[in-house]
């Protein structure tokens, strides 16, 4: 991976996009905010749509680019989502206070589904 430096003097990696990073922040910071202050942010909410449209943008242009190459491996593909998803829930299911295991029950079959035997 190479780095590049921009007109402000930022190294960037090329696979990072900090336009497209400041509108899932945006995002994000608008799902927290509604929740945060409901009253001052009550549509708050659609940043959820606008993070899944922008994660499917990223997913789409890195499906294209492998196929291009004729590099695209559906094994592959979903071998980086649950590295990249996983490490998340399972610390998510380790914080989860012992007696309420709905989660550790949705999570277990999540994992059923993903990793079959």
């Amino acid at each position: 991976m190479q780095n590049t430096v921009d007109a402000a003097g930022f190294a960037h990696n090329e696979k990072c996009r900090p336009d497209i990073d400041g509108m899932r922040a945006i995002a994000v910071g608008s799902v927290v905010l509604s929740h945060a202050f409901p009253s001052l942010l009550p549509g708050g909410f659609i940043g959820v749509d606008i993070f899944f449209v922008i994660s499917g943008y990223l997913i789409s242009s890195i499906l294209i680019k492998d196929l291009e190459r004729g590099a695209f491996s559906i094994v592959q593909f979903y071998n980086r989502r649950i590295k990249r998803i996983f490490p998340e829930l399972i610390a998510m299911i380790a914080s989860e206070p012992a007696e309420d295991k709905r989660l550790r029950h949705c999570a277990a079959s999540a994992l059923e589904v993903a990793l079959p035997a």
